[in-house]
């Protein structure tokens, strides 16, 4: 197992996140992944905020987090408001799992078509959008 492949990285972190020092809550690893992505600016984590914001058609103001809460969470605009600690761990259970679904599609998206083609869908979707400095 090679945790320098972010797949096997992100499944590792979501089936054994103790072996990394934190819980499941949406709290901690939302941490984790934002150290990660700070860490890795032009690594795995690239072009995630703007294929969470042209997936769900609107976003392209909002962070992957709070992007991810939104997909998590559709019909319950006070949830995506909350910042965690949830008060239900139900919730963090959902915005965890959702979370390392939208990784995974996302990696399949930027595998088969490569980044410039999240970039471009994203610029179709939001066609008056600032363009990411390259």
């Amino acid at each position: 197992m090679s945790l320098t492949d972010p797949r096997t990285l992100f499944d590792t972190i979501r089936d054994h996140p103790g072996a990394f020092g934190f819980g499941r809550s949406f709290g901690e690893v939302l941490a984790f992944f934002v150290g990660y992505g700070t860490a890795t600016p032009e690594g795995p984590l690239t072009g995630f905020r703007e294929w969470l914001a042209a997936d769900l058609g609107f976003g392209s103001n909002l962070t992957w987090k709070a992007l991810v809460l939104w997909r998590a969470f559709p019909d319950e605009p006070d949830r995506k408001a909350v910042l965690p600690p949830f008060e239900d761990p139900a919730d963090d259970a959902v915005a965890v799992e959702t979370l390392f679904e939208a990784l995974n599609a996302f990696l399949d998206f930027r595998d088969a078509h490569g980044l410039d083609a999240v970039y471009a869908r994203y610029a179709e979707v939001f066609p008056y959008a600032p363009r990411e400095p390259r």
